[in-house]
């Protein structure tokens, strides 16, 4: 179960990658669409446009990077050499699970329905990281 749960998880994290990356050809569409195009202005007013594109691109190779490491946990034989497996997908897990309170408390007040899509998701993803790192050490 624990290898199912990872692969879940790491399969997630890289289709958020590539989403992320499909969307450097709109970013002023998705930053609309998600609300934080007022936020998202204001960072390219004050550092460049250049900056939005870095953003993304970073957040995508962030969800890649979990998703290698995903990965690395269930025993995926070309990624055994990465360092601290542990460390990053139980990190992964805790920034995922925080994303999805901090979301949970957003959505009290109101709530769109790509707002509470995007916080079920981060849930998700933190409780397949956490219980797929939880079951994975313990077969150790």
């Amino acid at each position: 179960m624990a290898k199912l749960l990872l692969k879940t998880g790491a399969a997630c994290c890289f289709a958020l990658s590539v989403g992320h990356l499909a969307c450097l050809g709109f970013l002023d569409e998705a930053f609309a669409l998600y609300g934080i195009d007022a936020t998202m202005n204001g960072i390219a007013a004050a550092y460049g446009t250049w900056t939005l594109y870095a953003i993304t691109v970073l957040i995508a190779l962030a969800f890649a990077v979990c998703g290698l490491y995903g990965l690395a946990a269930v025993g995926v034989a070309w990624l055994r050499w990465l360092p601290f497996v542990k460390l990053v997908v139980y990190s992964a897990a805790t920034v995922f699970l925080l994303r999805g309170i901090w979301g949970m408390a957003m959505l009290a007040a109101d709530f769109t329905t790509l707002e509470l899509v995007s916080t079920l998701v981060a849930t998700a993803l933190g409780a397949f990281y956490l219980a797929g790192g939880i079951a994975a050490a313990a077969k150790k």
